[in-house]
């Protein structure tokens, strides 16, 4: 079984909230939402959100394949949706999976609290010390050749933290 959905559907998901409430978005703040929204994800249904893998970079956790697809906006507001290729068509489309509405529903929520809280911000909490990027990139893990921070040490360094940034 498929566990976790195209890291590039929920990304658009975040994306589409963003246009809604008359946001720009870029690159390192949709990454550092969707990190905290898939670690909320897992603390919350204990499973992961999304299949991707999260890499410990020097400004926190990074999905690459968000990454590449919007690294050419540089820092400015990422100005159009993932794509991915069709199987069908062999054409690039927007990534959209079938992700049920209860779970669309909760990841645009989250949108709304993560987007509207700074990036910068966003970057200082994922640098948090003992949180998982800090012990990905300060070699706290045996071996992590790809500098991955995996649902083992999200579950660790993360979850019994709680939420970070709670709904007044």
């Amino acid at each position: 079984m498929k566990r976790g959905y195209d890291v590039r559907s929920v990304a658009n998901i975040v994306l589409l909230r963003a246009r809604e409430l008359g946001l720009g978005v870029t690159n390192l703040h949709l990454n550092k939402s969707l990190f905290f929204i898939h670690v909320d994800y897992l603390r919350d249904f204990d499973k992961p959100l999304v299949s991707a893998k999260i890499e410990a970079w020097e400004y926190g956790p990074v999905f690459r394949e968000v990454y590449n697809q919007f690294k050419r906006y540089k820092k400015e507001p990422i100005g159009g949706l993932a794509k991915r290729v069709s199987y069908a068509t062999g054409e690039l489309v927007d990534a959209h999976d079938p992700i049920p509405e209860d779970t669309v529903r909760y990841v645009r929520e989250l949108a709304d609290l993560y987007l509207n809280v700074p990036a910068g911000l966003l970057v200082e909490l994922s640098h948090a010390t003992g949180g998982a990027w800090d012990r990905v990139w300060s070699k706290g893990v045996e071996i992590n050749a790809g500098m991955e921070i995996t649902e083992a040490i999200i579950r660790e360094c993360e979850l019994p933290i709680g939420k970070r940034i709670k709904i007044q």
